[in-house]
């Protein structure tokens, strides 16, 4: 794991993730892979959870589209420098916002609804330009191996790492009770 974040932090201070085009190609090309591989998810989410289609479009899938698009539309606006006067200072001073992404960021998500909760942190670490290391819920194994084959036609190896426990194959903080 420690090589996974070494190989992300590297990627991040290359600037590949700065790159505005990069960031929005990134979630057009997160958007076609979901659309493409929809139908895996909304029967990887009825195998772990027991929701209908619908349910899962509605609670899980269109909320992520949702958030891609947002995301695709203001991004370019909201990366813009912000200048402000600096009354405080001066009477001819100025202020420069710079909005600047962490790097990487661990994304740990909840059993409840999976696809969303670990997707819709995922769009937004990445329209900031951060890497992001993902973590999926141990209760959604099926969704995760869903949510796994999306990211990695979507993205490039060392931007999306999901995190697996080494021994068992399973996200991390899975534990099998029959061990």
């Amino acid at each position: 794991m420690k090589e996974m974040f070494e190989n992300q932090l590297a990627w991040f201070r290359s600037g590949a993730t700065r790159e505005l085009d990069n960031r929005i190609n990134s979630l057009k090309r997160l958007r076609e892979a979901l659309r493409r591989h929809e139908s895996e998810l909304l029967r990887a989410l009825r195998n772990d959870l027991g929701k209908t289609p619908e349910e899962s479009y509605m609670t899980e899938l269109a909320p992520v589209y949702a958030e891609i698009a947002c995301m695709t539309r203001n991004l370019a606006r909201w990366s813009r420098r912000r200048e402000r006067p600096a009354w405080g200072e001066g009477l001819f001073g100025r202020r420069v916002a710079f909005r600047e992404p962490y790097g990487v960021v661990l994304n740990i998500a909840a059993w409840m609804e999976p696809l969303r909760l670990s997707l819709v942190p995922l769009v937004d670490a990445v329209a900031a330009g951060n890497c992001v290391m993902l973590s999926p819920s141990p209760r959604a194994l099926r969704t995760a191996s869903a949510v796994n084959m999306v990211l990695r036609e979507s993205f490039r190896t060392p931007e999306i790492n999901q995190i697996y426990d080494e021994f068992l194959g399973a996200p991390l903080g899975h534990r099998s009770h029959e061990l």
